[in-house]
């Protein structure tokens, strides 16, 4: 059986392939890195074996071959696995959503290396065209286009939506793009010199059988509704009088969602000093703030030397890591998960760079985390904040504020030229936050972004996730409260949590709503040469210019 279909398209980009035919699994013959960093170097002995010999080698497979009995250990070759909800394919998911996909996985562990296998996607064009193959496989991958190698990468690393390019001539009729990987997916899209129009008139062959779903799969349904949700309530007007009725009116339904503060005693204590100490350009100050139920918040404000402070003060909020990290209280050392420069002490970098800084442990994370058995402290707090009629992401807005009233205790912090910035669930968090009210006069998102459709097919967490808020709005109206305050949207090239694609098109949201408040130029997109990380470089500039 052969079928054709248009390609998908994801987040007004077209052209990603949705239909692969798998091969596997091959010994691998890794010699295993127990700690590599990112974008290290793989060692395999059998990694340049042409593993498809038996249906005439890596060269010929260009459409899917027939089965031949040559080698048992592959119960079908290139058996069919289509995609519908998202152009990420990966085996575990496959497992999950299909029945005969995990009995085709076995004990096959797709989030180890052991094993090699092969990914064969089919494209047929009504002409020959030059044409561009955007790609990244998990973790890298040997690419042959109409049986030609094109391409070979082998570290580790996880998917990143179009990390890697190649250009080649398009033929008229089939074209074969074959992947050869070692761990859980890939993802891949043709462009074509004729853009999008000429994309769409491309077709996906899936050759076989489609296997059939799991109808009883509870988080599936959940997927494939997700998939028919749209927002309702995001900003449609050109003027700025329209946008100023729609930001009250949104703002409200805003705030509704969060719900409200969380209650702390009207005699609190005072912040209580731990200790002081004295860094490289800086001063770091430690102290435990107040908080409901005779709790205390460790906070740290770093103060730079008298001679390096730029009059400027920035509120940093930090992601799923050690925020002792964060500050600079320990030093980087072990796995550098960068591809360039280390940024993993960004808040004690902010501060040699003259910004008076202002951090928090944030609930659930540091010395306010409590271990309960492997499960997401975000999404454990969640619910027992839920539990008590409050949400996790307004009482971190309760507690940023908390940290905003004690900075102004100090001469040095001047909040009339007062940031806030973070990374990750910390970047999430700096857009919920920055749009709830006016306290930060910019704010910066590094590598924090996706849609609540991602958030729905179960990615993110309780801190990023504002209850009620999806379908009325998205990220990109959340953005769009910001306006017309600056606003940089931060996201690194090689980052395989948030995407490319999803943030571009996340900022292009907001964009109509800051064109519409006189204020386009105060929103920022930085695509950054660097993996999951903060860039103080640019987020020096950004404050520099907006503060």
């Amino acid at each position: 059986m052969r079928a054709r279909r248009k390609l998908m398209t994801w987040d007004r980009v077209p052209g990603w392939f949705c239909d692969w035919h798998i091969a596997g699994w091959f010994d691998s013959g890794l010699q295993h890195n127990p700690e590599p960093n990112l974008f290290d170097k793989k060692k395999a002995t059998r990694y340049t074996e042409d593993h498809l010999a038996p249906w005439g080698g890596v060269a010929k497979i260009t459409d899917v071959p027939k089965q031949t009995g040559a080698a048992p250990q592959i119960d079908a070759p290139f058996a069919l696995l289509p995609l519908t909800l998202s152009p990420i394919m990966s085996l575990n998911s496959a497992a999950l959503e299909y029945p005969d996909w995990k009995k085709r996985l076995g004990d096959h562990n797709t989030d180890t290396w052991p094993k090699l296998w092969y990914a064969l996607a089919l494209v047929d064009s009504p002409e020959a065209q030059d044409a561009t193959l955007h790609f990244s496989g998990w973790d890298g991958c040997r690419l042959w286009i109409n049986g030609a190698l094109s391409f070979e990468e082998y570290s580790y690393h996880h998917i990143v939506p179009d990390m890697e390019k190649v250009s080649f001539q398009l033929k008229k009729g089939l074209n074969s793009f074959l992947f050869q990987l070692d761990r859980d997916g890939l993802t891949a899209r043709i462009d074509v010199a004729g853009g999008p129009e000429a994309v769409a008139k491309l077709r996906g062959i899936a050759v076989g059988e489609a296997p059939s779903p799991k109808t009883t799969s509870h988080f599936a349904a959940l997927s494939r509704h997700a998939r028919t949700l749209k927002v309702k309530g995001g900003f449609k007007g050109e003027s700025l009088d329209d946008f100023r009725k729609w930001h009250k009116r949104f703002l409200g339904f805003y705030h509704r969602c969060l719900g409200d503060e969380i209650a702390i005693a009207k005699d609190e204590a005072a912040p209580r000093k731990i200790h002081e100490t004295k860094c490289d350009g800086y001063t770091r100050h430690r102290y435990h703030l107040p908080a409901e139920g005779e709790s205390e918040i460790p906070a740290y404000v770093l103060i730079p030397d008298a001679g390096k402070r730029n009059g400027r003060t920035l509120v940093i909020a930090h992601g799923h890591e050690n925020p002792e990290r964060t500050v600079g209280v320990i030093k980087p050392s072990g796995p550098n998960m960068t591809p360039t420069k280390n940024t993993v002490n960004y808040a004690e970098q902010m501060a040699q760079k003259g910004f008076v800084v202002g951090m928090i442990h944030e609930r659930n994370f540091g010395e306010r985390r409590d271990e309960r058995h492997g499960q997401d402290p975000c999404n454990d707090s969640g619910l027992r904040l839920q539990a008590m009629g409050l949400t996790l992401p307004r009482v971190h807005i309760s507690d940023l504020h908390r940290l905003v009233r004690f900075l102004g205790t100090f001469p040095e912090a001047d909040l009339k030229r007062m940031g806030l910035g973070g990374l990750s669930g910390g970047g999430s968090l700096s857009y919920i936050a920055g749009a709830f009210d006016e306290t930060f006069k910019a704010v910066s998102v590094f590598c924090g972004m996706t849609r609540y459709e991602d958030y729905a097919m179960g990615q993110g967490c309780g801190m990023q996730v504002v209850p009620g808020l999806y379908p009325t709005g998205d990220v990109g109206e959340v953005l769009s409260l910001i306006a017309p305050r600056p606003l940089l949207v931060a996201q690194g090239r090689f980052d395989s949590t948030f995407y490319v694609p999803r943030v571009k098109s996340i900022v292009e949201d907001a964009r109509k709503a800051y064109r519409a408040a006189g204020a386009e130029d105060r929103l920022q997109l930085e695509i950054m040469e660097l993996a999951h990380q903060f860039d103080p470089d640019v987020a020096e500039k950004f404050f520099l210019k907006w503060l």
